[in-house]
């Protein structure tokens, strides 16, 4: 009787243990920007822009789905997007979103007073193409003074 009360018990266990994993709520889409922002910067301290470049401009670690990065330089030149490629080599510094906002100068303030943050604007995303409010987490790369960013749709316009 106890081997079979223990067996139960066991089993009960592991049923818990694997429903348990099933249900664990995913991280949030700040989780999600954020950490690949983090994964992105040490990457790029690591390996170096060239392959910075190659790594986060294909789907993969640092493009999946909505999530992408991108990288600015200090002068508003954007050195890498995976989502939308015809702005890498380009200076974005007069890129406005929807609304007129500046939104590279205003990444780009936060990124020289604080190092790091979040950023909102409207713009199009990258998978629908529709009109979004987006909500980006930018970091600045001490060494390379490179902000990086990786935002998310907050909702559609």
């Amino acid at each position: 009787m106890k081997k079979i009360l223990s067996a139960v018990v066991v089993c009960l266990f592991v049923a818990g243990a694997a429903f348990a994993q099933e249900t664990a709520t995913p991280p949030s889409k700040s989780t999600i920007s954020k950490d690949m922002v983090t994964k992105a910067v040490k990457y790029l301290k690591d390996n170096g822009l060239e392959k910075a470049k190659a790594a986060f401009s294909q789907k993969g670690d640092f493009f999946t789905g909505e999530y992408y990065v991108y990288v600015i330089q200090d002068d508003g030149t954007e050195v890498i997007n995976g989502a939308f490629p015809e702005l890498a080599g380009k200076n974005v510094l007069k890129l406005k979103d929807y609304e007129g906002k500046f939104i590279t100068r205003e990444i780009l303030h936060l990124s020289r007073s604080k190092g790091s943050g979040w950023v909102t604007y409207r713009w199009k995303d990258a998978v629908s193409k529709r009109k979004i409010n987006k909500k980006a987490y930018i970091e600045r790369e001490p060494a390379t003074g490179l902000t990086v960013c990786c935002g998310f749709a907050r909702k559609e316009i």
